[in-house]
């Protein structure tokens, strides 16, 4: 989770202290569990088990290369780096989430401070107890493993590039109109909703500029019309430079409805409204059928959404599920995911080669719309029960009423 990420969830307040409380526990957990000596020899016997598989795939391909003249690739060198960095930096994030500023009481923070002005008068003087005391001394915080990567893979395509061009991004598949809204009224709100990622995140500020989306404009299709459209321009290597292949989006009409018309510029919302009209009804509508302040709704949970599809999901699917005795998932390969976090985590999962679609829209399944918004803490958790079993409640009383106000006939 980005600082801005942080903050757009108000995980600062002391409303959701509970909240950033669960959060902060989770991550505690994620130590206590990788320090517990069963796990830590599980891990050391597969680490183990790997190197070999991997010591011998090398030989086996430097041997290949050799023979073609070709230069041989230090494939246990590579290994031992990527544990290393992706070590190092699930160690360093989580200490940066556990020590971050955090608004504690008064008291508390009094006593600490008493505590620790102690402590620093018996140790403070020696380099070795003020080590065992404070730990060692904070080192330079670095990017994501995956914001590393992307960063070198970037420099890589500007060197080679003869033009200069590169970039990462998505392909976007987007509609005419929305509610009779023009795309051009529409296309700097949703674009810039998607484009606000990662502020605070190290590393990023230089590669934002170079985040792009192809959009492609295709309407009323099926998810499996949009699949195959998509893996024809990978086919045929339409897709620009630096787009994903594994993963693409599709703003469809529902998807839209989430930035009508509170999201929109004065203009668009114009357009929303004139298309609108309601008995009894004047002015511009404001309010959106997925945003709610009930229940204590933190401000992250009701944000425009987009869709997320694996292209592949099909063919994936149908490998997994021959000779599988499990029941079959209803998951369809496409779930909906907040537009802010699109590239901070969905871009992130996918350049980190551990994108598990169906495992985000498992995480998905608690919101009251299915849509997938980070991170999850038990507190939002039952909030997000609530909202669905009063949901509930409101439609079986619409569906259960026999005046003709919500009938024509009976």
């Amino acid at each position: 989770m980005s600082t801005q990420r942080w903050e757009r969830r108000k995980l600062s307040s002391p409303r959701y202290e509970y909240e950033a409380l669960e959060l902060l526990a989770k991550t505690l957990a994620v130590f206590e569990y990788l320090n517990d000596p069963k796990v830590q020899q599980v891990m050391r016997v597969l680490h183990n088990r790997i190197s070999e598989e991997l010591r011998g795939f090398e030989a086996a391909v430097n041997e290949a290369r050799l023979r073609k003249g070709q230069p041989q690739i230090p494939l246990m060198e590579l290994w031992d780096d990527y544990t290393s960095i992706f070590a190092g930096g699930i160690t360093q994030m989580r200490h940066a989430m556990g020590v971050g500023p955090f608004p504690f009481q008064l008291e508390y923070f009094m006593v600490l401070r008493d505590q620790a002005d102690a402590n620093k008068a018996v140790r403070g003087k020696d380099p070795k107890k003020r080590t065992k005391l404070f730990g060692p001394p904070p080192r330079e915080e670095k990017p994501e493993p995956w914001v590393q990567i992307l960063a070198a893979q970037l420099k890589n395509a500007e060197n080679n590039a003869e033009d200069g061009t590169g970039g990462f991004g998505f392909v976007v598949y987007r509609w005419k109109e929305y509610e009779g809204v023009p795309w051009e009224k529409v296309e700097k709100a949703i674009t810039g909703d998607l484009m606000n990622w990662g502020e605070g995140m190290v590393g990023v500020g230089q590669l934002k500029p170079k985040a792009k989306l192809q959009w492609v404009e295709m309407a009323g299709a099926s998810m499996e019309n949009y699949r195959m459209h998509f893996q024809t321009l990978r086919e045929s290597e339409q897709l620009e430079t630096g787009i994903r292949h594994d993963v693409f989006l599709v703003i469809d009409p529902h998807a839209a409805n989430a930035w009508f018309p509170t999201h929109l510029p004065a203009e668009a919302a114009h357009v929303y409204a004139e298309r609108h009209r309601s008995e009894g009804h004047s002015g511009i509508m404001t309010m959106s059928s997925t945003r709610s302040t009930a229940l204590g709704a933190m401000p992250t949970d009701f944000e425009p959404w987009v869709l997320a599809v694996d292209p592949d999901f099909g063919q994936t699917n149908a490998s997994t599920a021959t000779g599988s005795s499990s029941p079959p998932s209803i998951y369809a390969g496409w779930l909906r995911m907040q537009s802010s976090l699109v590239f901070e985590e969905l871009y992130g999962l996918a350049e980190s080669g551990i994108l598990a679609m169906e495992e985000l829209w498992k995480m998905a399944a608690s919101h009251p719309c299915g849509v997938y918004t980070g991170v999850l803490t038990e507190v939002e958790i039952r909030r997000f029960d609530e909202w669905t079993m009063l949901r509930n409640r409101a439609i079986k009383w619409v569906l259960d009423r026999p005046d003709t106000m919500f009938y024509g006939r009976r």
